[in-house]
């Protein structure tokens, strides 16, 4: 349906801009890096786990 197609797209844009804050927060100085650490590790398994749903979406 598309109301779920829409929430999964959602969700995988917000998972990529996650990505990105996380790799520009490692540009403060002095600070501790493992919140971002974690947070870039759970975008990028929410990235994985999106683009293999949307992939099995247009083979079934």
């Amino acid at each position: 349906e598309l109301n779920v197609a829409a929430v999964c797209f959602c969700s995988f844009l917000i998972a990529i801009v996650s990505l990105i804050y996380g790799a520009l927060s490692f540009l403060e100085k002095e600070k501790k890096y493992i919140l971002s650490k974690i947070g870039m590790a759970v975008s990028g398994l929410l990235i994985i786990v999106w683009t293999v749903l949307i992939i099995i979406g247009f083979g079934g």
